[in-house]
């Protein structure tokens, strides 16, 4: 269908290399995730995560990040009870809210980034 540009087979070399890393699995998931991705890795250049997470979990998350990785939490409010590739909508967070979650521990930077994708993403 032509929407995937690149693909791994496994999380750690999907995030190999990358600026910025989006979770958007289910959020059980994400521990297990950045272990995989971040913390058995290697590679660890500066990179910046958001994903759709609340309060215990940034916190959680923050504590097992390496020192050059940040996490920021966000929660877009969009969807639908629909999923698969057949209910597929390019305007999906078009108008929508998104909740980003920053702690005291957000780097500065980090914030000014996720804030500014999901502005994109919603004023599209």
């Amino acid at each position: 269908m032509g929407i995937i540009d690149s693909f791994a087979a496994d999380p750690a070399s999907a995030c190999s290399g990358a600026d910025l890393v989006l979770l958007a699995a289910p959020v059980g998931s994400f521990v297990d995730l950045v272990k995989t991705c971040f913390i058995v890795s290697h590679e660890r250049n500066d990179r910046d995560r958001c994903g759709s997470v609340k309060g215990r979990l940034v916190h959680g998350l923050e504590s097992i990040m390496p020192p050059d990785v940040y996490f920021v939490g966000a929660h877009p409010i969009a969807g639908s009870d629909r999923s698969g590739i057949d209910f597929s909508d390019p305007d999906l967070f078009s108008g929508a809210l998104c909740i980003i979650t920053p702690s005291g521990r957000t780097e500065p930077a980090a914030l000014r980034m996720i804030t500014e994708i999901w502005n994109s993403l919603v004023q599209r």
